[in-house]
């Protein structure tokens, strides 16, 4: 699968032709300017199955999301989400199911001169549980650069995710990623998007190398249909556990 998948990619982003620009809505780096909104609705499902020497279990979640940027200038965007989460797990010790209500408001800060590209974000996220301890509160920030060469738009970029009122949470640590990505389009109609990311999460001190993907077609310039899918190459945390996991999804924005 991620053999095809890189091969896939490679062949769509020697062929692109056209400007691949944060004003396309498929950008990574794309946000509404003074006055424009941008909606995006995303169904996702996700599996992950951790074995260790003393434990094995499966969790399972299914998630619906909406979410919102409205541009109040060229360079500044509020970012509004709310996400309802179905989640099942099964192992030795556990089995469980639940349902949570996610949501984040934040805002997008975007800087570009010339072909340079500059974007910053901050999220306040609260990710409701039936948990006696109540909501996870958290803290997110990202900021990333790329290049525009025309036919495609390199860029890097680092985000982390800080738990507030931590001593509710003993289980709510600092997670952070770091990650390398390539975007191009293809005849104004075709886009790819794909992310090399290394993921730290200091909850079980795991380190985790995967592959985001995403693929897009464009209906109008204001209306696109995206496939997405992450695949995790590495996976090692403490007690010698590895895990092994695969999100799929499908994702449609819509600019007015």
């Amino acid at each position: 699968f991620m053999k095809k998948s890189l091969l896939f990619l490679s062949c769509l982003f020697y062929a692109s032709t056209s400007l691949a620009s944060a004003d396309v809505i498929t950008s990574p780096f794309y946000a509404p300017k003074k006055g424009e909104s941008l909606s995006k609705t995303t169904a996702t499902f996700y599996e992950k199955k951790v074995t260790a020497q003393n434990f094995t279990f499966k969790q399972y979640n299914q998630t619906l999301e909406q979410g919102y940027l409205y541009g109040i200038s060229d360079k500044v965007a509020i970012d509004l989400n709310i996400q309802n989460s179905w989640e099942r797990r099964r192992g030795d010790t556990v089995r469980n199911e639940d349902t949570n209500i996610n949501w984040h408001v934040g805002a997008v800060y975007s800087f570009m001169r010339s072909e340079k590209l500059l974007q910053a974000q901050v999220l306040y996220r609260q990710n409701e549980t039936h948990h006696a301890r109540g909501a996870y509160k958290e803290l997110y920030g990202r900021i990333q650069t790329g290049y525009d060469f025309g036919s495609v738009l390199p860029y890097i970029g680092a985000a982390a995710e800080f738990p507030l009122a931590q001593s509710k949470h003993e289980d709510d640590k600092m997670q952070a990623d770091a990650y390398v990505g390539l975007y191009g389009v293809i005849k104004d109609k075709i886009s790819a998007d794909a992310q090399l990311v290394f993921h730290y999460d200091d909850n079980d001190a795991s380190k985790e190398y995967r592959v985001d993907t995403e693929v897009s077609y464009l209906i109008t310039p204001k209306l696109a249909f995206s496939v997405f899918g992450k695949y995790v190459l590495s996976d090692k945390g403490d007690q010698d556990s590895e895990a092994k996991e695969k999100t799929v999804g499908i994702r449609f924005k819509a600019g007015f």
